[in-house]
């Protein structure tokens, strides 16, 4: 098996899609809301891409997207919610 740093991305492509899960917890939603959360991978040049399909569950505190790849995946919030 093959293991890399985050400075070199592993990237593996795979024949058929499949779903990945991750959880998120009440520190991961500081500043922001479940609603706005997504998944980021990075790719071989370092350029992060923020997965547009995603499914939310909020009772399971799950973000679920459909990838024919492996790679680096993080929790990204791309808004944060202010109170005006």
């Amino acid at each position: 098996m093959e293991v890399r740093t985050a400075s070199s991305p592993l990237e593996r492509h795979l024949p058929n899609p499949l779903e990945i899960s991750i959880r998120y917890d009440d520190h991961d939603l500081e500043g922001t809301v479940p609603e706005v959360l997504s998944l980021a991978y990075q790719d071989k040049g370092g350029a992060w891409h923020m997965q547009k399909v995603i499914k939310l569950d909020k009772d399971k505190k799950t973000i679920t997207v459909s990838t024919t790849h492996f790679s680096i995946l993080v929790i990204n919030f791309p808004y944060q919610v202010v109170a005006v």
